[in-house]
């Protein structure tokens, strides 16, 4: 009897290791770690918080809940916290309706086990890594009240797939944002832009689809350094600087569509076009201008230039490794 019991209780283990476990808290911030208990930290894979939280909260969640895939904070509010029990070991200001600073990495040891998380519709912010290096989230909803991602704040994310929609409410998109999310397949820029940031869309090598608004007035360095999907890429005629190498390694691209009539300086951008093959990716401008992207720097060496009747607003785009173009992982 006792070797059956041991039996049974070998055969149960993995099934409670497995078990999905659900905790609901309504919370004030800072502590949520005084409402779980020990096995609760252990084993809950699914976690509904409502009330007040803090970074404080998001440290529970980061380093002690070690299994949990599935946040909900849509009844959330993330209040303000400044010290040094957050989630940098600095004493900082954790500003209200934030995303903080390294909310899901910790020391680069990144959350790989979260899957999905709701945002509260208060948020505002992204914040630095935040989701840096989360390869287990597969999908995001930012909330129309989000006006910046920033830097690195879901670099790394390469379970991200999909189409990425960004709401209308986004100003900023900062340095690395998106780099290294290979599965995104689609991304829609809003018209609320006006700089994309450097590297922010580095080695999304998967996208086939990409929207860039005519906002737009500055595309960063490498921000789609190594998109390899693209296959048509139009540029706006709003953008005045393109940065160095900002499309290098766009080797499926077939098609740009130049909409200044007067060619984009890019003499202090260096490689902007570089890993395009140039002799059959047609270069289409605007009537009349043929004769100065002719002779401009860069633009030249697309030996297919094709004038065009009308400016070509937005054209639909369709693995090699992310390149690491930023190697910030965090504030340490």
């Amino acid at each position: 009897m006792k070797k059956l019991i041991l039996f049974v209780m070998a055969l149960s283990v993995p099934f409670f290791l497995n078990a999905e476990v659900i905790k609901t808290i309504y919370s004030k911030a800072g502590t949520l770690f005084s409402k779980m208990t020990g096995a609760e930290l252990a084993t809950v894979t699914d976690l509904v918080l409502s009330g007040t939280i803090d970074a404080r909260d998001f440290v529970t969640i980061r380093d002690k809940m070690i299994r949990v895939k599935r946040i909900d904070l849509s009844n959330a509010y993330i209040s303000y916290y400044m010290g040094t029990d957050g989630t940098t070991p600095f004493n900082i200001q954790y500003p209200p309706n934030a995303i903080p600073v390294n909310a899901f990495i910790n020391n680069n040891v990144a959350k790989t086990s979260l899957v999905s998380i709701i945002l509260p519709n208060s948020v505002t912010t992204i914040g630095v890594c935040a989701f840096y290096e989360c390869k287990g989230l597969i999908g995001i909803r930012l909330p129309k009240s989000v006006t910046t991602i920033g830097d690195g704040a879901f670099q790394g994310c390469s379970g991200l797939s999909g189409r990425l929609i960004i709401p209308d409410s986004v100003i900023l998109i900062k340095n690395c944002a998106f780099q290294g999310c290979k599965s995104l397949t689609g991304v829609s820029i809003p018209n609320s832009v006006s700089s994309i940031g450097d590297q922010a869309f580095g080695g999304c090598s998967g996208l086939t689809s990409l929207t860039i608004p005519h906002s737009v007035t500055s595309i960063g360095n490498s921000a789609f350094a190594v998109c390899s999907g693209l296959t048509n890429l139009s540029i706006p005629y709003s953008v005045t600087y393109i940065g160095t190498q900002a499309f290098w390694g766009c080797i499926g691209l077939t098609s740009i569509y130049a909409n200044s009539i007067q060619p984009i300086n890019l003499n202090s951008s260096q490689n902007v076009f570089s890993n395009i093959i140039k002799t059959t990716c047609t270069l289409y401008v605007p009537n009349g201008s043929k004769k100065y992207y002719s002779s401009s720097n860069q633009w030249k060496d697309f030996l297919n230039t094709v004038e065009m009747l009308a400016t070509v607003s937005t054209v639909n785009n369709t693995d090699i490794n992310s390149l690491n173009l930023c190697t910030d992982k965090g504030l340490k």
